[in-house]
């Protein structure tokens, strides 16, 4: 599914109010249009400003649909579930309708969701890439499409965060902007590897891949005392790999246990 395909008009009126045009790639970064509700159509179109809504995961898999004829049950079982061995205790009972949440599995189920994310795509023992690594190379990069020419999210990529200047609220001399996290509290300790980048779920289930690193990180839980799950992910990786984080120690709670 090209994700620089243009919406075609009955999917465009669907999800857009106004006549500025939609691509695919919208959907892909879901945080880039203010949703009136959940079911109704946007205010803007997508990135032309930035929320902290879902609408879009509710498009992305009717779209997936309408252009490839298969249901992405069928292609996440086929050609992601099966290949990376997933436990049977994995399951997406939702992934027909709805992307934002709904997967439970094991702890290292979702390692090697990570593990290929890590691999750029590919996978031991199979001769072509699950994913192909251009793709890989546009999740981890901030996204800016004709006719917007500011980032909306400077820290967002394709479902994926960014770590584009880390301990900052801004983007970089490359990917300008102001970043828009939820909750505001996640902006990852200063010195921590820019190209570092999470996926983020509900009730801190996150995946965390630095490739300058080889490393993954994943954590199945939320913290007591709600303090950010992706800031104690990043302070962890400064304590555990000193070297590998120029930290400021003012924003660095070294005090806290690790609680992954």
């Amino acid at each position: 599914m090209p994700v620089r395909a243009r919406l075609g008009p009955t999917m465009q009126e669907a999800v857009c109010a106004w006549r500025a045009p939609c691509w695919v790639l919208h959907l892909w970064r879901f945080r880039d249009a203010v949703p009136d509700t959940v079911h109704s159509r946007t205010k803007s179109c997508p990135g032309s400003s930035a929320s902290s809504g879902t609408f879009w995961l509710h498009t992305l898999p009717e779209v997936f649909l309408k252009a490839t004829g298969r249901r992405p049950s069928d292609v996440w079982d086929k050609e992601f579930a099966k290949p990376l061995g997933l436990s049977d205790k994995f399951s997406w009972p939702s992934v027909d309708f709805y992307w934002a949440a709904g997967s439970e599995g094991t702890c290292r189920d979702y390692a090697k969701l990570g593990q290929l994310m890590l691999n750029k795509g590919q996978w031991r023992g199979m001769e072509h890439p699950i994913v192909d690594a251009k793709f890989i190379a546009e999740m981890t990069t901030p996204q800016k499409f004709a006719p917007y020419h500011d980032y909306a999210n400077p820290c967002y990529g394709l479902l994926t965060w960014l770590n584009t200047n880390p301990g900052s609220d801004r983007g970089s001399p490359r990917f300008p902007g102001v970043c828009q996290m939820w909750p505001a509290q996640t902006w990852l300790p200063a010195g921590t590897p820019s190209d570092l980048y999470l996926v983020s779920g509900v009730l801190g289930q996150d995946i965390l891949v630095v490739p300058s690193m080889d490393l993954l990180m994943v954590t199945m839980g939320s913290s007591a005392d709600d303090y950010s799950v992706q800031r104690i992910l990043g302070e962890s990786l400064c304590m555990m790999f000193p070297g590998s984080c120029e930290t400021d120690e003012s924003k660095v709670d070294s005090d806290r246990p690790l609680s992954i």
